[in-house]
């Protein structure tokens, strides 16, 4: 009986220690750099998991900094970074620079009700530029007296792109790929470093 228990503690011990190796690759493998390609390709299997991504920065939003793109090797293959509530925003002078990138990735998924609301949005913000432009000039205004309806018609033919069309072509590749939802990836930046 006493030899029973060591063989089952001593196998435990290797439980145990076997487990803690193959744990320590897995996390190992996360905080091994990745390339953008890696990345785009396999974003499903690192949801809500941190990763540390190398890539060239392609662009950087000019207004606030509030995105960045990453590519790799391959220019056309792209993601896009964010920060965290930490960084707050990137600067514009890192386009073209090299750069690790440590973050989660986040999914967004687009479903038919995210379009939906998304038109609404749309219809609503639309709607209210109408009555912004119908409303807050005064009508005793001399200087705008007979001229609002002109500037309103010049407004219509200089206006050549449908606000929907961003909502149509997602609806569209919804329905040409014949799942429930759409996935976007991208990465919300805890802290990155030139290369």
């Amino acid at each position: 009986m006493i030899k029973m228990k060591k063989i089952l503690f001593m196998a435990l011990v290797m439980s145990a220690f076997l487990y803690s190796c193959n744990s320590s690759k897995t996390d190992e493998a996360t905080q091994t750099a990745m390339t953008v390609e890696q990345i785009v390709e396999k974003a499903s299997e690192f949801v809500d998991k941190e990763v540390i991504l190398e890539g060239t920065v392609s662009h950087v939003c000019k207004h606030g900094g509030k995105k960045m793109f990453l590519m790799g090797e391959n220019p056309d293959v792209k993601i896009k970074i964010v920060p965290n509530e930490k960084l707050s925003s990137f600067e514009t002078d890192l386009e073209g620079s090299d750069v690790t990138v440590t973050g989660k990735v986040i999914e967004l998924r687009i479903d038919e009700e995210y379009l939906a609301n998304w038109e609404a949005e749309i219809k609503v913000e639309l709607e209210s530029e109408t009555e912004d432009t119908e409303h807050n000039i005064a009508e005793s205004d001399p200087k705008h007296l007979g001229t609002h309806k002109e500037k309103k018609e010049e407004v219509a033919e200089e206006e050549v792109e449908d606000p929907y069309a961003g909502v149509k072509e997602l609806r569209k590749e919804l329905q040409d790929s014949g799942k429930k939802y759409l996935s976007f990836y991208s990465i919300e930046c805890s802290e990155f470093k030139l290369k």
